[in-house]
């Protein structure tokens, strides 16, 4: 029996059989072999896989950027339980005008909930600067108020005189949150501001606050009670039968 040696090594043809059956080609079938199931279980949270080629630095990094992109803002115990390090990184990041707004944002505000010494010349720096934008501005003087201390006490006095109302009276809310003697001369000036707001704002905390020791001309005479209070109201009279 004479067998054609020739056709062995000759590639399949790759169009359909005539003799096959409908649909098929004359293709080999391919060895199929059994599912393999990975080993350990798989945790979605990423601690089983740790990022190997990474320093411990930039692995921290990547999860603070994980936790700013969350849709909700992550609680300040999540942040803490991190460390010192990962507040050092937040600090940071101010400085990165590349981040997104509403990350960068995200970054100030977190920094004031976590009452974060550290960030104080940089959130500073950050109110002071007429190049960035006025919503950042604002957030880092939210933020400063949030820290408090003498220290962000001359960075937020420094932006009282910010052309951006919505600035200005941030820092004054900022300034009533405080409760220094070091915020008495910049509320003096704020009271007289231009915006009705910062004004009323300011006006409102130094007679609260340090009544005592404003100037006589600042004083004002204790608001009486609005008409219908328990002080004012009188008896109605009896309905005549």
């Amino acid at each position: 029996m004479n067998t054609d040696n020739s056709n062995k090594n000759k590639p399949l043809p790759s169009v359909p059989d005539a003799q096959s059956e409908p649909g098929k080609h004359d293709e080999p079938r391919l060895e199929r072999k059994k599912d393999v199931m990975p080993k350990g279980n798989f945790d979605p949270s990423g601690k089983d896989r740790p990022h190997r080629n990474l320093s411990p630095k930039a692995a921290l990094r990547l999860q603070i950027e994980a936790l700013l992109q969350r849709r909700e803002a992550a609680p300040p115990e999540v942040w803490k339980a991190l460390g010192d390090e990962a507040v050092s990184l937040l600090v940071e990041l101010v400085d990165e005008t590349t981040l997104p707004d509403a990350i960068r944002q995200r970054v100030v505000a977190t920094l004031g909930q976590l009452n974060a010494p550290q960030a104080v010349d940089r959130l500073g720096r950050l109110l002071t600067d007429r190049t960035e934008k006025a919503i950042d501005r604002t957030y880092a003087a939210h933020a400063l108020g949030q820290i408090g201390g003498g220290q962000a006490v001359p960075w937020l006095g420094r932006a009282i005189v910010d052309k951006d109302p919505m600035v200005r009276l941030q820092v004054t809310r900022a300034f009533t949150r405080i409760k220094s003697p070091d915020t008495l001369p910049y509320l003096l000036t704020l009271s007289r501001d231009a915006n009705a707001e910062v004004a009323r704002v300011a006006d409102g905390e130094l007679q609260q606050s340090y009544r005592e020791q404003l100037p006589e001309q600042y004083l004002r005479a204790p608001e009486a009670p609005e008409k219908g209070t328990d002080e004012t109201r009188s008896p109605a009279p009896e309905k005549k039968r």
